[in-house]
This record gives C-alpha cells, sequence and structure tokens, in this order.
C-alpha cells in the first residue's frame, strides 16, 4: 500500500470511527420519518413542528448574535489595545467555558427568586440569549484574537497611507481576514445552543432538545425522539456546510515576511476600565457570580451528601481522570482532522472530514444511544472507553476548530521547505 493509499484509508477509518454514532441517530431518525409519513398520528403534529422550531431559532439566533458581538468587540479590545491588565484579562475572558449554563441559569433564577423577584419573571426567552450567548462567548473570542493576531502589519500600515481611519481600516482590511474565525466560532455556539437541554428545560422554553428528552423519557417513544434527533441533526449539517463554504471562499495565505506584531494603542483612566469591564464581563456574571451563590448554599446546607467527604472526593477523582482523558483524546483527534483538513486538496474530503464535527450537535444522550448502538455489539458498551469515546464525538469539533485556528498561523511556505528537504508530514509537524 503507497504512502498516500495509507493516509487515505486512515482517513476513511478515523472518519468512520467519529460519524458511526451519528449515521446510527440518523438513521432511526429516518426510520422514525417513514413511520410518521405511515401513519402522522403517532409523530408530531405540524403545530408542535412550528412550535419547537420557532423556540429552537429564536434561542440559537439571540445567543449567537450576544456572543459574536460581545467575542469580537473583546478580542478586538484585547489585540489593538494596551491597557492596565491586558493579559490577565485574556485569561480571565476564558472562565465562561468552565461553567455549564444550566449551572448559570440555576444560581441567577434562584438567587434573583430568593430577592423578591417572581420566577415567571426570569425564565424568558431573552434570560436563555443572555446566559447561553455570555456563556459561550470564548467559543469566538479565542479564534477571533488568534486572527487579528496573524493578521500582518503591512497591511494596516497599507491602509493607513491610503488614508484610512480604525473602522474604515477593520471593516476593509481585518474583517474579511478574521471573517472564518468569527464564521467557526459562531458555528461552535450554534450547535452548542442547538444541542442544550439543561438551560432551555430549566427555563422552560421549548426547543427541539426539549422535545427530543419529553418524546423519549416522558411518552416512552423512541422513534419520534429519533425523529427529532434526525431534524436536528440535518440543521445542524447544514450549518456545518455553509461554514466549510465561508472558509473555502475566504482563506488567506498567509506569508513570514514583514509579519511583526501590530502596535497597540495605549489606554488609560476611563476607558481602560471600560475597556476591562467589556472583557470582564461575562465571566464575572456567568462565572463568578454563580461560583459565589452556589458555595454559599453549600456552606449552609446539611444535606448528607455534601457531609460525605470521601465519597465526594471520588467523585471529584473520576470527574477529574475522565476529563483529562475525554480532553487528551479531543486535542489528539482534533489536531489530526485539522491537519488533514489543512494538507487536503479535495473540497469533498474537507467537507467529509467536517461531518467529523456532526456529533457537537446532538443532545448528549441521543449521542450515548447512537454510541451504544454501535458499540454494544463489540462489548465495549457502557463502559469507561464507550465514555471517553462519547466525549471525542462530542467535542470534536472544539478541538479540530481551535487547531486549525492556530494552525492558520503557520506559513505554508515553512511546510513546503521542509517536504523539499526531504521531511514526511509527520516530522514536518513534529520540528516546525
Amino acid at each position: 500500500m503507497s504512502s498516500r493509499s495509507a493516509k487515505n484509508f486512515a482517513v476513511i477509518v478515523l472518519l468512520a470511527c467519529f460519524t458511526a454514532p451519528v449515521f446510527a441517530v440518523a438513521g432511526a431518525g429516518f426510520w422514525g420519518l417513514m413511520r410518521w409519513l405511515g401513519s402522522p398520528e403517532a409523530g408530531l403534529s405540524p403545530r408542535l413542528f412550528a412550535h419547537y422550531a420557532t423556540g429552537s431559532l429564536s434561542v440559537l439566533a439571540g445567543s449567537v448574535l450576544i456572543a459574536l458581538v460581545w467575542g469580537l468587540l473583546s478580542a478586538y479590545l484585547c489585540a489593538r489595545y494596551e491597557f492596565l491588565h491586558r493579559k490577565k484579562a485574556q485569561i480571565f475572558a476564558m472562565l465562561p467555558l468552565a461553567t455549564p449554563g444550566y449551572l448559570v441559569a440555576y444560581a441567577w433564577v434562584d438567587g434573583l427568586v430568593d430577592l423578591g423577584v417572581p420566577g415567571g419573571m426570569l425564565r424568558t426567552m431573552p434570560a436563555a440569549w443572555l446566559v447561553l450567548g455570555l456563556t459561550l462567548v470564548p467559543y469566538v473570542f479565542l479564534p477571533v484574537l488568534a486572527a487579528l493576531a496573524s493578521i500582518p502589519k503591512s497591511l494596516i500600515e497599507v491602509g493607513q497611507l491610503a488614508g484610512m481611519g480604525r473602522s474604515r481600516i477593520f471593516l476593509k482590511i481585518e474583517l474579511p481576514i478574521i471573517y472564518p474565525a468569527l464564521a467557526g466560532g459562531s458555528l461552535l455556539v450554534g450547535m452548542e445552543v442547538l444541542a442544550d437541554f439543561g438551560t432551555v428545560d430549566y427555563l422552560a422554553i421549548d426547543t427541539w432538545s426539549t422535545a427530543v428528552y419529553r418524546s423519549w423519557y416522558g411518552y416512552d417513544d423512541f422513534s419520534r425522539a429519533a425523529l427529532l434527533a434526525f431534524v436536528l441533526l440535518c440543521v445542524s449539517g447544514s450549518l456545518v456546510v455553509v461554514d466549510f463554504l465561508v472558509r473555502r471562499s475566504k482563506r488567506v495565505a498567509a506569508g513570514c515576511r514583514n509579519n511583526a506584531a501590530i502596535a497597540r494603542t495605549p489606554l488609560s483612566g476611563r476607558s481602560s476600565f471600560f475597556a476591562l469591564m467589556i472583557i470582564g464581563a461575562p465571566a464575572f456574571l456567568m462565572c463568578v457570580v454563580p461560583l459565589v451563590s452556589l458555595s454559599s448554599r453549600i456552606i449552609h446546607t446539611t444535606s448528607p451528601m455534601f457531609l460525605n467527604v470521601p465519597s465526594l472526593a471520588l467523585a471529584s477523582l473520576h470527574s477529574i481522570l475522565l476529563a483529562c482523558g475525554g480532553a487528551l483524546l479531543v486535542v489528539v483527534c482534533g489536531t489530526m482532522l485539522a491537519g488533514f483538513t489543512r494538507n487536503q486538496r479535495s473540497a469533498l474530503k474537507g467537507a467529509l472530514l467536517r461531518l467529523a464535527s456532526l456529533g457537537y450537535a446532538l443532545p448528549g444522550g441521543v449521542l450515548a444511544i447512537g454510541l451504544l448502538l454501535v458499540l454494544t455489539p463489540i462489548g465495549i458498551g457502557g463502559s469507561i472507553s464507550a465514555l471517553l469515546i462519547a466525549y471525542a464525538i462530542r467535542f470534536l469539533g472544539i478541538g479540530a476548530t481551535t487547531a486549525a485556528a492556530a494552525w492558520e498561523k503557520i506559513p505554508r511556505n515553512l511546510e513546503d521547505q521542509a517536504r523539499v528537504l526531504g521531511h514526511s508530514p509527520l516530522r514536518t509537524f513534529s520540528r516546525v
């Protein structure tokens, strides 16, 4: 087998491993669709379909818009301005990723109810927009910050020589370059919002994910749940295809010359404080405040569960080990997929590679069912290995997108020179 054939075979095997559970869910959903077409009373009425679709699209639009605007503004402030504690603010801006959305919603709603605010005023669509949008801001902030840092200084200087102001330079030069990073970050936010169940369920908002769980657990109707999951998968697949087309049409080649860092404009006084407030607001509202609220409740609780320290310590150890193992698997597999995507020349192969990220769009429970359908026949269903594989499939989109964004900062001519000198792709990756 030639080297090229071996590489193509490895790509096919990797894709098969990561898409098999997704296609298992799709197959079950297609069967549910056929059953519904043959007997409409067995499925959902068009009115309920429209109700769930409206809820999902509303949560999706509001959350993505908030994450996009806040992430872009925060990244631009960090990349183009110098102010007190700027580097600390960049680290602080990533904290919302440490807090699940449903815990944020619970902490805020429960805390405000204790202060006398009616719960019905808090469980609304705008509340879901704020919680999901601000919690997912780092998905936009990180790739956009990396994209802004990779823009050559010479391009900005050309715009300045042409008499452009800062806003026009951003719109005409910087925005087209960072557009793929914006699209990739927004895609991750959108897929996370579509798959979210805990936050929207706690806030009493009907979406596709809540319909899946209600059909499955509430009505014990797996075929209807699979049909709804199939629709959710099709919507997410459409987002992936749009992201692929955007990235292919907006790709910018990086050069290694005249790529010096762009000088940041210093800020002081109120301007510096305002920048810190914008960058740190999501972390403060979505991480610090819920942490303080939940910690105060733990201190005053008398539940036996919190008094059993050995049991809590063992559960914490298991969580840490699973998190480390899952993170390592996601990073390795995501880097491999990003490398395959970077080196491929076929548009079809690039589209197929992005299909591996579709697991991110499925609710965790639905993905688990698809994984059990695939792994149970080979004897590893319900094991720790199956759980780690589920983590890898679920969060592969994050690993691949982050690795691809970092890889775009590397000039391609460096890789070409290494291969001219006889280095293999693996040796080029390890040495360059």
